[in-house]
């Protein structure tokens, strides 16, 4: 497989959340985060980088259980397009796509994954969204010929106004996972995910 990375965002504040560090919440036996990095691997990606921030000492203790990389974020209070920043800039000059996975959507399957690489090998200039119900949804997989463009974006809107602009390139693919749509923004779309798991 070329080599792709899984960059998740997990450095901001979760203030919506309240006392609640979203990454860290419970999920089954684990946690969202947690989940999220299972995904990829499962689907066969080595590569996972977690850009911290906020409480980035309480994220060690499953970023080095899982054997994934830690990349700090110093401008976590700007909000997640500094965090995509800061994975984006992270990437050596081999890999040929990312994936931008935030650690509030943690019910996407393996089989998403796997599906948007399998059509990236055969369209590696594109960036692919998993669409369920009609709805684009995360992660987005992203050539890294787009990284520059996303480095350079200054405007508001962050990642989704920046993926705008690159609309000629954007590819929508089909999936059965109703989990690429549901976040935990909230306590209450936190319980529906609980119960969703």
């Amino acid at each position: 497989m070329k080599p792709i990375v899984a960059i998740i965002p997990a450095a901001g504040f979760s203030s919506r959340m309240g006392d609640d560090f979203k990454p860290l919440l419970p999920l089954g036996n684990t946690t969202l985060l947690e989940n999220i990095i299972q995904t990829y691997q499962s689907a066969g990606i080595s590569d996972i980088r977690v850009v911290c921030g906020y409480r980035a000492d309480a994220l060690m203790p499953v970023v080095q259980r899982r054997h994934v990389r830690a990349v700090f974020n110093p401008r976590y209070d700007q909000g997640m397009f500094s965090s995509v920043i800061t994975g984006v800039q992270s990437l050596e000059q081999a890999v040929t796509g990312f994936f931008i996975h935030p650690s509030d959507i943690p019910l996407v399957r393996p089989t998403t994954i796997k599906r948007l690489l399998s059509v990236f090998e055969e369209r590696p200039d594109c960036i692919l969204f998993p669409i369920f119900d009609g709805q684009r949804g995360h992660p987005p997989l992203v050539s890294r010929n787009h990284a520059d463009a996303v480095l350079a974006w200054k405007g508001p809107g962050g990642l989704q106004a920046v993926l705008s602009e690159l609309e000629n390139y954007a590819t929508d693919i089909i999936v059965a996972d109703e989990g690429v749509l549901k976040d935990t923004d909230t306590p209450d779309q936190y319980r529906k995910v609980l119960d969703r798991f």
